[in-house]
């Protein structure tokens, strides 16, 4: 949680899972594969050590994409929770409504490529209908498993969760509400649906 830069010999330390990164890339180009990096910059309260992660990711993200080793590739930019306002003085002291709606919001970008045929058409529509509508870890999940087996597995198959839905599928998520996923929820402050936990 420090406010500070994380270095580590003399550099920060994002560069290092983003040379692992790299390489992992080169490595298997040609491959199907499945890369996950995790970053910390953003775990502090004052919002000044994530911009340290701005340029090299975006180099990193350049170098691949100008390589042509994006192609085919999706992209997943995720939070596990929006700012916490450093809670124990926002929240605990100043019950701060805004701390407490912020931390609900965790960041969700997906980049997909843009392909122009039919089927991949209908793909991307129901990815646009699923904006600002509550998206689970149990769809994140599933949306990574359609990528990987397209239409070649079953809807049913014990690989998909039983509590998401692939956000390139079609299903209602109007009445979605956090009732469904009480049992996930540690507490009714994470839940900000209108209807809460009734």
């Amino acid at each position: 949680y420090s406010v500070l830069r994380r270095c580590l010999s003399g550099y920060d330390t994002n560069y290092y899972m983003l040379e692992y990164g790299k390489q992992f890339w080169y490595k298997y180009e040609g491959n199907k594969k499945y890369l996950r990096l995790n970053f910390q910059d953003a775990h502090e309260f004052s919002g000044q050590v994530p911009k340290y992660l701005d340029e090299p990711l975006y180099n990193f993200l350049v170098d691949l994409y100008e390589k042509k080793l994006l192609d085919d590739t999706a992209i997943f930019i995720a939070s596990d929770h929006g700012n916490s306002y450093f809670p124990y003085l926002y929240y605990h002291i100043l019950r701060s409504d805004d701390a407490t709606i912020e931390v609900t919001y965790g960041t969700l970008f997906i980049i997909v490529p843009n392909y122009k045929n039919e089927e991949n058409k209908k793909l991307l529509e129901n990815i646009n209908i699923h904006q600002q509508s509550l998206v689970t870890p149990f769809d994140i999940h599933d949306t990574i498993i359609h990528i990987a087996y397209g239409n070649n597995l079953s809807s049913n198959s014990f690989i998909y969760s039983n509590m998401g839905k692939s956000l390139f599928s079609e299903f209602e998520y109007k009445n979605r509400n956090c009732k469904t996923y009480e049992n996930y929820i540690l507490s009714k402050r994470e839940c900000l649906c209108e209807n809460k936990l009734k």
